[in-house]
């Protein structure tokens, strides 16, 4: 998964990056005044300062529009601000007072909720694939694609075989397409909606579909 620090304190970031670099690969580094469109959709997880123009809070205003399912840390010096910062529902709330203590907790739970990944092969190159970065899954003659926040990846699979390890957030939508219920847009008697793709909903998945999404309401 990708990471990214958003700091405007050099000795804060170099601090909190020697304590997560050996638990979480592909970690950047940003200045806020450096931050780009692109950097709204690039990330998995988020390290953010609070204190900081633009502030960690402004900047998850635009994450919760653009990157819902992106995963939030708060870093402050300032204790008081983890009541100002429950509403936007982060992951969880660093002080930087209690860095290795809370980032030792924070790691914990982030390892239980990422360490669900396939490993794939495909021109005799493995890669690890996180199931949360998944939005859609689908086969044509034979050649699983998977559609993901960052990149597309093929290879050669049943997709009845690749049904069996996918966790319970992946509905099968069509005989060609399997879905990250966490990723849907919009949904009709016709399609799903998932990054602007409309992917064709079957007849014959519509009532299994329609009972699975029924019952995390």
């Amino acid at each position: 998964m990708q990471s990214v620090i958003v700091d405007n304190h050099q000795e804060d970031i170099m601090t909190l990056y020697q304590f997560i670099k050996d638990e979480l690969q592909n970690i950047d580094i940003y200045q806020p005044q450096d931050i780009t469109e692109r950097f709204y959709q690039d990330y998995d997880i988020y390290f953010l300062d609070i204190e900081m123009q633009p502030s960690g809070i402004e900047i998850v205003k635009t994450l919760n529009q653009v990157h819902p399912q992106a995963i939030i840390i708060f870093i402050t010096h300032h204790d008081s601000y983890i009541f100002q910062t429950q509403i936007y529902n982060p992951f969880y709330f660093i002080r930087k007072t209690h860095l290795q203590e809370d980032l030792s907790i924070a790691l914990s739970l982030l390892k239980k909720q990422i360490n669900q990944y396939l490993n794939v092969s495909f021109k005799n190159e493995n890669t690890i694939i996180y199931f949360k970065t998944i939005k859609y899954i689908e086969i044509y003659r034979g050649k699983i694609t998977l559609h993901t926040t960052h990149k597309n990846i093929q290879f050669w699979q049943t997709l009845s075989e690749l049904e069996k390890v996918l966790p319970s957030q992946f509905i099968k939508i069509h005989r060609s397409y399997i879905i990250n219920k966490n990723y849907i847009q919009s949904i009709n008697s016709h399609y799903v909606i998932i990054d602007g793709e409309k992917l064709p909903l079957s007849r014959s998945y519509k009532q299994k579909v329609y009972e699975k999404l029924s019952q995390d309401i």
